[in-house]
C-alpha cells in the first residue's frame, strides 16, 4: 500500500515537474526558486519521517545524549 501510494505520488511529482520546466511563461529564475524549495521541503519531510522512526525505536542521535 505504501508502494503504491508513493508511486503515485510520484507519477503526480515528475509531471509538476516537467510542466513547470517546459511551462513557457515562467522565468528561469522562478522557476529554480519553485524547484528547489520543492526539494527543501521534501528534505525536511524525509527527515522528519526518519526522526520519528528513530524515536519509536528508541535510538537517538548524539545530539541528543547529555
Amino acid at each position: 500500500m505504501i508502494a503504491a501510494g508513493s508511486a503515485v505520488v510520484g507519477y503526480i511529482l515528475y509531471h509538476l515537474v516537467r510542466m513547470l520546466v517546459t511551462f513557457p511563461g515562467i522565468p528561469l529564475f522562478f522557476r529554480i526558486s519553485i524547484l528547489v524549495g520543492g526539494a527543501g521541503v521534501i528534505i525536511v519531510i524525509l527527515r522528519l519521517i526518519r526522526e520519528r522512526i528513530k524515536k519509536r525505536k528508541g535510538e537517538h542521535d548524539a545530539d541528543y545524549n547529555d
